[in-house]
């Protein structure tokens, strides 16, 4: 019985390669602490819309201020996908657009296509779980301030 073979060895080798081209390198990410516990994370959306962004897990969407979101409406960086019933923390539900971002940058990481919504204007900027989930694995790091991940290409 063959385990191996060279016809199968092609196949594990482009398995391989896909693989790498998926993920870039490993990269680290600057947080920012704030007193309350929480970290933020610089983030850069076109035309030159740079935002602190809060961290968070709990959160399923990135979330932009109204003022950020219509300057990135009016320069044709992002448009109106849908509207949704969201669930909010304290288990309140609100109607929400949701609109596709082109591009956004998070540290040396370009996502694409993520999507965002705004709840006010004085809603925190979020980094949301659908942005996370697009800089592939990640983790935290507490003590020097980090966040790794995996960009995808």
């Amino acid at each position: 019985m063959k385990l191996f073979n060279l016809r199968n060895s092609k196949s594990i080798l482009g398995i391989v390669i896909l693989c790498f081209v998926a993920y870039a390198d490993a990269a680290s990410i600057r947080l920012q602490p704030a007193s309350s516990g929480t970290f933020y994370v610089a983030g850069s959306f076109s035309p030159s819309i740079n935002l602190n962004l809060l961290v968070d897990t709990g959160s399923s969407f990135t979330i932009l201020d109204p003022d950020s979101l219509a300057q990135l409406v009016a320069a044709g960086s992002t448009t109106h996908k849908r509207d949704i019933v969201g669930t909010m923390a304290d288990g309140s539900e609100r109607n929400v657009a949701v609109y596709h971002i082109k591009e956004m940058w998070v540290g040396e990481c370009i996502l694409q296509g993520i999507e965002a919504v705004s709840l006010g204007p004085n809603a925190t900027p979020v980094l949301g779980m659908n942005a996370l989930r697009e800089l592939g694995s990640f983790s935290l790091d507490f003590e020097s301030h980090q966040l790794s991940v995996n960009c995808r290409i």
